[in-house]
């Protein structure tokens, strides 16, 4: 047989698992802006689809 749970520890539950996840949207909007090659070269960069000339072969 499982635990039961009251209807207060559902609602608790419930409110720790939202404020958890409001706070991990925030800490990714505040958090490091991105640095990799990917984020810093345009899209298809080095080929002859790239829209930038300078970086287009």
């Amino acid at each position: 047989m499982g635990i039961v749970k009251t209807e207060a520890q559902r609602k608790a539950n419930r409110l720790r698992r939202e404020r958890a996840v409001a706070t991990s949207d925030a800490e990714a909007i505040r958090g490091p802006r991105l640095d990799e090659w990917s984020a810093r070269m345009p899209a298809y960069a080095y080929t002859s689809l790239c829209p930038d000339e300078r970086y287009r072969r």
